[in-house]
């Protein structure tokens, strides 16, 4: 596909931004009702959840964050073949990024320390190394015992790596970008399957297949000269996910296969929709629910430490009254950051590539990691 063509396309998909409000719905209906209520947190930081424990759905909302993985896998490949090089990609990730951790932790920092759960007092070490996006454990021979700000951050440490990965192979490789891609992708399944060491000590191979279907899903949606490879790409990784899936290997350890093996199946459906243009997507491209999808990111920052705080100070009003009152702070405040964090620091980042504010902001709102929003385009009918 030219570049002409792509340009044309890829400031159409709003549907991914629907999918972004999935994603962190799903994310926080599992932390709200079930990561942190008996039986799996003991003592019970929200004991009133406990009624939704063995409800399917929120029980596997944390699978919201592989749909995270899927759709940055297919967004950041498409960023990427905007960018004249590594240094624009780096500046790039780093404005679109950086702002709003350093404002979400902090935020986060004041809120638990002021009203959160004895046990998760945060230090100003934490916060520092969490802007760091690399693991607290690996900082444990400072001797610091640093933890993350917020539990969820664990996920962009997962997506760090990605953007290391993918474009010390983009860039050497550009037009052969996929073959490199894919033969990582089967050396690592090679390992992941052969060397169960291995695999428990590198989580990060558990996530690579979703990463790789994001991937080769862009490849198949931009009509690439690749598509074939891109389809066999899919299976490759779709295989993979559903045999942990249905095998309780890696992530799946402990689930249910039934549940598990759905819950991916679910995932791949939405790509597949998406690959067809079906109507049946119309609601992801609805304005509120596109909106929340931009704001998800700054959602995810700050949902699970301050959701929780909230909750427990919410504790005396009933639990469905507390949980309602919990997610609008928490959007409303995402929807703030982002208006007010992200977008201006991203145009004032790289406004050194125009020299023009206001150009510049209509380019990050434009830019392929934010998404143009259009639901007749989007929708490909």
């Amino acid at each position: 596909m030219n570049e002409e063509r792509l340009a044309g396309r890829v400031d159409r998909i709003a549907i991914l931004d629907g999918y972004r409000a999935l994603a962190i719905v799903a994310v926080m209906a599992f932390h709200y009702t079930i990561r942190w209520t008996a039986p799996h947190d003991v003592p019970a930081h929200i004991r009133a959840a406990s009624l939704f424990v063995g409800f399917v759905p929120f029980e596997y909302g944390w699978m919201g964050v592989e749909l995270f993985f899927v759709i940055s896998g297919f967004v950041i490949l498409m960023t990427l073949k905007r960018c004249s090089g590594p240094a624009d990609f780096a500046r790039r990730r780093f404005a679109r990024l950086w702002p709003a951790l350093i404002v979400g932790a902090a935020l986060t920092g004041i809120v638990v320390n002021w009203i959160g759960p004895p046990d998760w007092k945060i230090k100003l070490v934490d916060y520092l190394t969490s802007l760091t996006l690399i693991n607290p454990r690996l900082f444990d021979f400072t001797g610091l015992n640093a933890n993350w700000v917020d539990g969820a951050y664990w996920s962009l440490w997962v997506e760090l790596r990605f953007y290391f990965l993918i474009a010390a192979l983009f860039f050497p490789a550009k037009r052969h970008f996929l073959k490199s891609w894919l033969a990582v992708q089967f050396s690592a399944a090679l390992v992941w399957l052969a060397l169960p060491a291995v695999r428990h000590k590198v989580t990060f191979f558990d996530f690579l297949p979703y990463f790789t279907v994001g991937i080769c899903a862009f490849e198949l949606w931009s009509k690439s000269r690749e598509r074939q490879l891109a389809l066999a790409g899919t299976a490759l990784a779709a295989g993979l996910i559903l045999y942990a899936a249905a095998a309780g290997r890696g992530v799946f350890a402990g689930c249910d296969p039934t549940a598990a093996v759905a819950a991916n199946l679910l995932i791949f459906l939405l790509f597949a929709l998406l690959l067809r243009g079906s109507p049946l997507l119309r609601p992801f491209a609805w304005p509120p629910v596109v909106a929340l999808g931009e704001a998800s990111y700054s959602l995810y920052l700050f949902h699970e430490a301050i959701g929780v705080s909230l909750l427990q100070r919410f504790s005396g009003l009933p639990f469905l009254l507390a949980l309602a009152l919990t997610v609008a702070i928490c959007i409303a405040a995402a929807l703030a950051m982002r208006g007010w964090v992200e977008v201006p620091a991203k145009a004032w980042l790289t406004e050194s590539r125009s020299g023009n504010g206001l150009s510049v902001l209509q380019e990050t709102l434009d830019s392929p990691e934010e998404l143009d929003r259009d639901p007749v385009e989007i929708v490909r009918v």
